[in-house]
Formats: C-alpha cells, sequence, structure tokens
C-alpha cells in the first residue's frame, strides 16, 4: 500500500488520488494504476506540483483527455497530473479566444460561435484539451492548431518560472511541435487567432465534418484515434486496407473495419494486445512498402 504523501497533500488543493486507475483517463479504456493521480485547481498549484516532483526526482507525467495515450496494463511510478476542469476556462478579447489548457477543443469550438468567431471548424471532432492539442498541433484535412496559435503561456521546469512562447518559436509541423514529448514545458493558457465571420456557414462545415467522421470513424469503440501519421504522399489507413489487415484483430484489440488508422479496443482487451498489433502492422507496412510509419499515440509506463 503507498503511503500518503503528506508535504504534497498540503500543497495540492485539487483532487488527489493515490493508485487511480489510468483505465478510467484514457479514451482507450486502458491503462493501469499510477502512483499519485491529481487533477490541479489552479495555474500555481500547477507550479508547485511540478516543482516538488522535480526537487524529489518523481517522474511526473502530464495529461489531458488522454486521447492520443496507450498506457501500459503495470501501471506507472510517480504522478499524473491531469490538466483539465477547473483548468478550463475560456474568454475573447475581440476575436482572440484565450484559453486555459484544460478546456476542452470541443468547448472552445462552441463557445467561439456564441462569440461570433470562426476558423476552428478544422477541430470539429477533436477529442482533446487545448493543451494536448498544442503540443501534438492537432487538426485535421490539412489544417492545425498551429496554424492559428498566436502565442502560448508555459511552465519552465528548468528555469523555474513562466514564460510566453509565440507559434514562430514552437516549430510546428505535421502532428509534432517543440512541446510534443517534452518534459520541459508545461502549457498553461493560449491565445488562438480567430476571425469574425458568417457564423451559420461555420455552423454547416462543422455539422459536415462530424456527420463525415461519424461514418468513417469507429466511435462505438474505445480508441485513440489515429495511431499513424500519414507519410507525406501516402494514406497510412489505405496502405494497411490495402493489406488486408481491416479487421485484424490481436486478442481483443482489432483494426477498425471502418477506419484502417484506427486499432479499437472491444471489452478486456490488454494495453500490451494493442501495442502488439502496433508493432504487427508496423513490419508489414515496412515490408511491403519500405516505409517506417510514424506513430501519432504516446505510450506511457512501457519497458523496451
Amino acid at each position: 500500500m503507498l503511503k500518503p504523501n503528506l508535504k504534497l497533500e498540503k500543497i495540492v488543493k485539487g483532487i488527489l488520488r493515490y493508485r487511480e486507475p489510468l483505465s478510467l483517463h484514457t479514451t482507450f479504456r486502458l491503462g493501469g494504476p499510477v502512483d499519485i493521480f491529481i487533477i490541479p485547481s489552479s495555474l500555481d498549484e500547477i507550479q508547485d506540483i511540478a516543482d516538488y516532483a522535480d526537487q524529489n526526482s518523481i517522474p511526473l507525467h502530464i495529461i489531458g483527455t488522454g486521447s492520443n495515450l496507450l498506457v501500459a496494463d503495470e501501471g506507472l511510478r510517480g504522478i499524473v497530473l491531469k490538466i483539465a476542469s477547473p483548468m478550463d476556462d475560456i474568454s475573447f478579447q475581440d476575436d482572440l479566444a484565450i484559453a486555459e489548457a484544460g478546456a476542452k477543443c470541443t468547448r472552445l469550438i462552441a463557445d467561439s460561435l456564441k462569440h461570433q468567431c470562426t476558423g476552428l471548424s478544422f477541430m470539429s471532432g477533436i477529442p482533446g484539451t487545448i493543451g494536448g492539442a498544442i503540443a501534438m498541433n492537432a487538426g485535421t484535412c490539412g489544417n492545425a492548431i498551429g496554424d492559428i496559435l498566436q502565442s502560448v503561456w508555459l511552465y519552465d521546469r528548468q528555469e523555474k518560472q513562466n514564460c510566453i512562447l509565440y507559434s514562430s518559436d514552437l516549430k510546428f509541423s505535421y502532428r509534432d511541435s517543440l512541446l510534443k514529448n517534452n518534459d520541459r514545458f508545461i502549457v498553461l493558457q493560449a491565445k488562438l487567432q480567430l476571425t469574425f465571420g458568417n457564423i451559420s456557414d461555420e455552423i454547416l462545415t462543422i455539422r459536415e465534418k462530424l456527420t463525415k467522421r461519424k461514418e468513417s470513424q469507429p466511435l462505438r469503440f474505445p480508441n485513440a484515434g489515429c495511431i499513424w501519421k500519414n507519410p507525406f504522399g501516402y494514406s497510412t489507413g489505405k496502405m494497411i486496407e490495402d493489406l488486408g489487415l481491416k479487421g485484424f484483430r490481436n486478442g481483443r484489440a482489432r483494426i477498425s473495419e471502418l477506419h484502417a488508422n484506427f486499432i479499437v479496443h472491444q471489452g478486456r482487451a490488454k494495453a500490451k494486445e494493442i501495442l502488439e498489433l502496433i508493432e504487427i502492422v508496423e513490419e508489414k507496412v515496412f515490408k511491403a512498402y519500405g516505409i517506417c510509419l510514424e506513430r501519432e499515440i504516446k505510450l506511457l509506463g512501457f519497458r523496451f
């Protein structure tokens, strides 16, 4: 039994739990327990928790909704810091949206429409938070959040202070940025440049995108979105489909019949089975096409 961490309990004003199953906090609905699970209640609290972890050499893992995350069945050592509600405030300065890292992308879209702003339809259906979306430069149909990001307010764990970086500083590329897989910075808040525009057209575009998403993605089953990036000039889903792998199973993990770049969890699957299936697909694609697939999904707790 993990002993209570009394010093950390004094720091945390939000939620603190011991041995929390991370299957409750990932869209795959998989993942073993973490030693300490925290949902902070303020920006200052995030900084204090990060400083405590660093000073005591405790591994610190930052997550949002867990929508692009696969956590090992054995779980994680250290602290998982989930930046979500109540760290989800959204406000506007004219056509500039200011969103805390824990705000969901879906809510930002809805609030922007209420404010008569357009420019976020490409994010329709993205289930994550603003912090996670910025780190991986989330997007669809050739557009990404890095295209509209003006600046981001971060906590720099190395310098022990807040800082502001601008879009040009973040080295955005296809599903990537300076912040992806970078433990130094924690996203606190972002400013996004929107446009006052025709809300009716924007709503119509969003509805069309959501309808297409329902028809083409396996939303009935737990999943983590696209597993792999699309190599330049190729569709990963089509490559996998052309190899006859739609519906291919490994235990209770399965390549979706709707979209071959999705792996679904069909009840009682193990994270290990998902990872094994990922590796099987990567090997088959490499043998057939000579292409090394690059993962969008992030792995936590696996030992290699």
